[in-house]
């Protein structure tokens, strides 16, 4: 069977799913430019209790700034042959194709993680959030949110020093992000967290990890404002 056609049909297996259930996972997700990746890094160094969910990926090693990445750091690089197989014998728990490469979470990565007694930290998209959501109901995710929709603004406007560029990025960042915060807004199991000081924001998400009662009533306004703002 092609490896498209074992994708387009892949579930996996009951046991699989219950290990998944066993497992302590928080999910960080939120809009381009909101800082997830700074956020899941620095609850990475605070607290050993926390994995990161290691992806697997059929793309060759990339050399980023001069550092090039690592097998079972970054990422699990494997050929696509050995992908097919492993999707054959039902070994991920989620997969996708993107850009004509495999990527996805094994059931090895879950196994490792649920063994060692570690909370597994993703920083991922939407669709993955409500992927993990529909085998783990109790999965924590946290949407992350800029304070206001200027700071997004700002923030998308300095990853590009060209203005021609970021004109054309920016029409994009925002179909994405009234999606996401359509998305986010209508769930009844995201909880909303806003990243203005980073430090701040670390220190109540790991609160909020730790099962501590935070009020995320004006990180919820926050996203109803950028979203009607991007509207």
């Amino acid at each position: 069977m092609e490896i498209e056609e074992l994708i387009k049909n892949y579930q996996p297996d009951e046991n699989l799913v219950n290990l998944v259930k066993k497992t302590k996972i928080v999910l960080l997700c939120g809009i381009s430019g909101a800082g997830k990746s700074s956020i899941q890094s620095r609850l990475l160094e605070k607290d050993s209790k926390f994995t990161r969910i290691i992806t697997s990926t059929t793309r060759s090693p990339r050399d980023n700034d001069g550092v090039m990445e690592r097998d079972e750091v970054d990422y699990y690089f494997f050929s696509q042959q050995q992908a097919t197989e492993k999707l054959a014998k039902g070994e991920y728990f989620e997969v996708a194709q993107v850009h004509g490469k495999v990527y996805g979470v094994t059931a090895d990565e879950i196994k490792r993680i649920h063994d060692a007694d570690k909370t597994a930290l993703a920083s991922i998209d939407y669709q993955g959030v409500e992927y993990f959501h529909k085998y783990h109901s109790g999965v924590q995710a946290i949407f992350i949110v800029p304070p206001s929709y200027q700071a997004w603004y700002d923030r998308i406007r300095n990853r590009y020093h060209d203005q021609q560029e970021f004109e054309s990025v920016l029409s994009v960042r925002k179909a994405s992000a009234l999606i996401e915060l359509d998305w986010a807004l209508s769930t009844d199991y995201c909880r909303f967290l806003i990243n203005d000081d980073l430090d701040v924001a670390v220190e109540q998400a790991h609160a909020m990890i730790n099962g501590q009662l935070i009020d995320d009533q004006l990180a919820r306004q926050a996203a109803e404002q950028i979203l009607s703002s991007i509207k």
